[in-house]
C-alpha cells in the first residue's frame, strides 16, 4: 500500500492512499472534523446541564442540612 502526502491544514498532515486525490482526502477529513465537531457541542451541552443538575442538588442539599441544623439548634 503506498501513502502520498495529500496536505498539510491547521498544522495536520494528511496522508492519502495512492488512489484518492488531495482534493478527497481534504474533503473526506473535513467531514471528519464536522462530524467531530458535532459531537463535541452535543457533548459540551451534556456537560452543561448534567453540571446544572449538580449544582441544584448541591443547593437542595445544603438547604435540608440548614434547616436540620436550624431545627436542632432551637430551644
Amino acid at each position: 500500500m503506498n501513502f502520498n502526502l495529500a496536505g498539510v491544514n491547521r498544522g495536520l498532515i494528511f496522508l492519502v492512499h495512492d488512489s484518492q486525490t488531495r482534493d478527497q482526502a481534504l474533503k473526506h477529513y473535513g467531514a471528519k472534523v464536522d462530524y467531530i465537531r458535532t459531537n463535541l457541542e452535543a457533548l459540551e451541552e451534556t456537560i452543561q446541564k448534567k453540571r446544572d443538575n449538580m449544582n441544584y442538588l448541591i443547593n437542595v442539599m445544603q438547604a435540608k442540612l440548614q434547616a436540620q441544623t436550624q431545627a436542632t439548634t432551637k430551644p
